[in-house]
């Protein structure tokens, strides 16, 4: 790894999911969103709410509480924190965004192998912020194979551009 990369800065976005602090690089965060109920998409898993509009377009909504097992209360400080899952927007429901966290690579630290909980091989590294441990998740990983084919049914179907002409195809 070059120095430069070792020394660079970068900028994480820390939100609190139960009593887990988190954070994903400000790269793949869209933007952060008051808290507002999805409309329900039918057979969904329980942590999928369903659909909410923003600026005329449909993202689907994922709970990470419920996602990692927590309660779901929702309260004045629960979040909406728009980023990017593979090359879909999707929100993800957290407790609160609450800080910007700047760190090198040199600070991130590799997590141990953890049980299997559900989040275990999410986790691709932590940070240190004071005496808070914070993960940093792969959000890629959020979804198993099988949620991963449910969840391409909520994406919007990408336009296929129409075949190109093969040189001396030529209109009669």
């Amino acid at each position: 790894m070059a120095a430069a990369e070792e020394t660079a800065e970068y900028v994480f976005l820390a939100f609190r999911v139960g009593t887990l602090t988190m954070a994903q690089p400000v790269e793949r965060l869209r933007e952060v969103l008051r808290y507002r109920p999805a409309q329900p998409v039918p057979n969904a898993p329980l942590f999928i709410e369903g659909l909410i509009e923003v600026r005329g377009e449909l993202i689907p909504i994922l709970d990470l509480r419920k996602r990692f097992g927590f309660p779901a209360e929702v309260t004045r400080r629960t979040r909406i924190v728009v980023t990017w899952i593979q090359q879909y927007p999707v929100g993800l429901v957290v407790d609160e965004a609450h800080a910007l966290l700047r760190a090198t690579l040199h600070q991130v630290q590799p997590v141990p192998p953890l049980p299997d909980t559900g989040l275990a091989d999410l986790i691709v590294g932590a940070l240190l912020d004071g005496e808070q441990i914070v993960l940093l998740p792969d959000l890629d990983l959020l979804l198993r194979p099988h949620e991963r084919r449910l969840w391409l049914e909520f994406q919007p179907m990408a336009e296929v551009p129409p075949p190109l002409a093969e040189p001396g195809d030529r209109p009669a």
